[in-house]
């Protein structure tokens, strides 16, 4: 299984992008969503795939509501459309709320995102998502 992050912009001339009030009023757990992919880089992992997990986030760059928005399983890629398609999972509501944001998260996207931290998708490794769950987990409260 492959883990993807997707980075949301917040840009108001284009309807491709969204900002945190849209997501929010927009994207519901249990609820099938598709979107564009743009640029995907791979990181040299697998290519993405149904099952896979993405983890959503706005960085900093564009809105002060900054953080890990929620997660998903991809239930559909159209690479023909440049598509994913996904349905987001618990707690995922919570998060767009309450989003997850933190120095380290912070440094971790950074990591993710090089050399250049523009486009729309990067893989990210089991290392980065055991991190990221981690980081999930206490900001529910759950520990770590």
């Amino acid at each position: 299984m492959s883990a993807w992050l997707y980075q949301m912009t917040t840009e108001d001339s284009d309807e491709l992008f969204w900002n945190p009030k849209e997501y929010r009023a927009s994207v519901w757990e249990g609820k099938k969503n598709t979107w564009n992919t743009r640029k995907v880089t791979d990181r040299g992992q697998d290519s993405i795939n149904t099952g896979d997990i993405v983890v959503f986030f706005f960085s900093k760059s564009r809105t002060k509501d900054c953080g890990i928005y929620g997660w998903a399983i991809i239930t559909e890629f159209d690479t023909k459309k440049g598509q994913i398609s996904f349905m987001p999972t618990f707690p995922s509501d919570y998060l767009k709320t309450s989003p997850v944001w933190n120095e380290g998260i912070e440094n971790l996207m950074d990591q993710i995102r090089v050399p250049i931290p523009q486009g729309t998708m990067w893989s990210i490794t089991s290392d980065e998502l055991d991190i990221i769950r981690a980081a999930i987990r206490h900001h529910l409260g759950y520990g770590a």
